[in-house]
């Protein structure tokens, strides 16, 4: 069995496209909503899950952790998959409960402009679901290669 995940899992090139791939598209996710913060304050406003004097806070620091996590992922720093992964589980429950609740809005995963629809949340939800799936591998990575070649 361990030979058979050392095959799947051993593959560094896909762990590095996967890598740099989730921490892009975190990094442009953060850069377009710190463009138009006071957009994606509405959009989380339009959530109702925050009484509104957090919103403006939520607003400022999630797009800028979101650059510094993704960063850290394309540089493989210490900690930033399980910040980005982290994030991922969060913004999963935040459109499960936009879906639940037959919410019509902007899923405001990429700054405005996205189509604002109970399906643009539904599409939202599968892009992450395949991201977090992207980031088990990464930690699957990790976890079966041998000491010497973690730090790749």
């Amino acid at each position: 069995m361990a030979a058979a995940g050392r095959r799947i899992f051993g593959a560094i090139w896909l762990y590095r496209i996967i890598r740099c791939a989730i921490g892009g598209l975190f990094i442009l996710a953060g850069a377009n909503k710190l463009a138009d913060l006071e957009a994606f304050a509405y959009t989380i406003w339009e959530y109702d899950l925050l009484a509104e004097e957090y919103i403006d806070y939520v607003a400022y620091s999630l797009p800028v952790l979101e650059v510094l996590a993704g960063l850290g992922l394309i540089a493989n720093v210490r900690g930033s998959l399980t910040a980005v992964t982290a994030m991922l589980v969060f913004f999963i429950a935040v459109l499960w409960w936009g879906i639940l609740g037959g919410l019509s809005i902007d899923c405001g995963c990429f700054g405005t402009g996205d189509e604002a629809s109970p399906e643009s949340l539904k599409a939202a939800l599968i892009r992450d679901l395949w991201m977090l799936a992207g980031c088990a591998y990464c930690y699957g990575w990790r976890w079966l290669r041998p000491a010497a070649s973690r730090h790749a």
